[in-house]
């Protein structure tokens, strides 16, 4: 029975072993930093005493959130695309390397703008809504024409609609948080593959008989 062959490994160039190590660490940390605002942030922003104050809390977290999440999006969808570019087309990392890259960008771009960007509108607009400097000027102009109990009696008359409009940002910050998780999976599952594409990676040169 004849030998198998014996195979010829090429050392995986340092830049190569670099872009792996990023693209993987970069993405499980967007992954964590995408679920956070879910399950960390989200509950502590509904014990709001006020629908302005929450629409306002969360318009702050929102933006930090997009602020750190774009370019940790960005880097790690480059880095698995260049790692997809070195690879034959049709081997399993090229493959691995594709998917984890449009898992993190192709594919959450879609999901937001179909799934989570009604909520984000609305709640936007409530917090711009429920600026300070609006209600300040509100209250300014009541001041100024000495209304006060026509305010106080407008204010128990809208009661009511302040309590609903209480339920309807508190139900959307909480229906934002529920679609947000769906992102934190694609990043799950992107690093995931990538780990795979690279622990699973052989660089074979040439089969000695």
């Amino acid at each position: 029975m004849p030998a198998p062959p014996v195979a010829l490994l090429e050392p995986v160039p340092t830049t190569v072993r670099l872009a792996q190590a990023v693209g993987v660490t970069v993405t499980a940390f967007l992954a964590g930093h995408t679920a956070s605002t879910s399950y960390l942030v989200t509950p502590a922003l509904l014990c709001a005493p006020s629908p302005a104050l929450l629409a306002r809390q969360w318009r702050s977290a929102y933006r930090i959130a997009h602020q750190v999440g774009t370019p940790l999006i960005a880097a790690s969808t480059a880095l698995f695309a260049w790692l997809a570019s070195r690879e034959p087309t049709d081997t399993l990392p090229f493959r691995l390397y594709t998917a984890a890259a449009v898992l993190l960008l192709p594919a959450q771009l879609p999901f937001t703008f179909i799934a989570l960007r009604h909520a984000e509108v609305r709640l936007l607009a409530e917090a711009d809504h429920a600026s300070p400097s609006a209600s300040a000027s509100i209250t300014a102009s009541t001041v100024d024409v000495g209304r006060e109990e026509d305010a106080a009696t407008a204010a128990e008359l809208d009661a009511p609609l302040d309590a609903k409009r209480a339920d309807t940002v508190h139900a959307l910050v909480d229906w934002w948080a529920t679609l947000n998780l769906g992102r934190a999976g694609c990043s799950v599952v992107a690093a995931l593959v990538g780990a795979w594409a690279t622990m699973g990676r052989v660089d074979v040169v040439r089969y000695r008989s």
